[in-house]
């Protein structure tokens, strides 16, 4: 597949693609959707991984999909399978190893929008072919546009793309989900009827928790997985000129500096 001149792809140590896993679940625990006791390395089992993630709802074969996709891999299941299996004895050590021998990872080099070459025109340019692989319009995404529409409808585009062009460079990240945080009230509520149904052997308030806890458990699966977030803002960031003035910058982030090439003319 061709790419154009402002997304590099390159091979993948075993050491980045540790470090993607640790930036990732360090986001995570800000947004309190993990164990902060947890403390990743390589031999940590891919069992405690999911764990500490508080992932319920993991699949071997969609985890294994969505490293195919994220790596820009085409492994299949049988191979996957061998890395994963059984998730008490294979390790976070094992998927970085299997990912570095196969997978690439995004970057960006200087480019020269209406000016002089500069990295963070290379940056700007590899974030926007980046949300067009995946799908979003940017026919009018310009340095001046709002990240907001984009970080809300594609988020999962900025945590798992976009965030391997620089390893340690999103900022930390504000997530809303109202509709989420009333279904969790719901949630609380039917707990505490069943509590007092039980207490006081009252079968209406028993059947108005199972009618609340099923609401609630219901709909926090629907809105975790069809409904985008109110909002994703990342602290510091307004516009993608933002965001590719931050990526661009060398002494923020863990990742090399980016790659030295010749002048890009768009």
């Amino acid at each position: 597949m061709d790419f154009p001149d402002s997304l590099q792809l390159l091979p993948v140590t075993q050491e980045f693609v540790f470090q993607a896993f640790a930036d990732e679940y360090h986001q995570c625990v800000d947004l309190d959707e993990a164990d902060v006791e947890l403390k990743l390395d390589i031999a940590t089992s891919i069992s405690d991984w999911r764990d500490g993630l508080m992932d319920d709802f993991f699949s071997w074969r969609s985890f294994a999909h969505a490293m195919n996709r994220i790596w820009r891999m085409d492994r299949p299941l049988a191979e996957w399978r061998n890395v994963l299996l059984p998730t008490k004895d294979r390790t976070l050590g094992d998927v970085c190893q299997f990912i570095a021998k196969h997978g690439v990872r995004p970057a960006f080099r200087a480019a020269s929008v209406l000016g002089p070459p500069c990295e963070s025109a290379g940056a700007f340019l590899a974030v926007r072919e980046l949300l067009r692989e995946d799908g979003a319009d940017v026919s009018m995404l310009s340095p001046s546009t709002p990240l907001a529409p984009y970080t809300r409808r594609h988020a999962s585009t900025f945590f798992e793309r976009i965030a391997l062009l620089k390893l340690g460079g999103l900022p930390p990240v504000e997530v809303v989900n109202r509709p989420q945080s009333i279904l969790c009230c719901g949630t609380m509520i039917g707990l505490a009827l069943l509590g007092l149904g039980h207490v006081f052997g009252n079968p209406w308030l028993v059947i108005g928790a199972v009618l609340f806890l099923g609401v609630g458990i219901l709909g926090i699966w629907f809105v975790a997985f069809l409904i985008p977030p109110t909002s994703v803002s990342f602290h510091g960031l307004a516009t993608f000129r933002d965001l590719a003035t931050h990526l661009a910058r060398p002494e923020e982030g863990l990742s090399d500096p980016p790659i030295a090439t010749p002048e890009i003319v768009q």
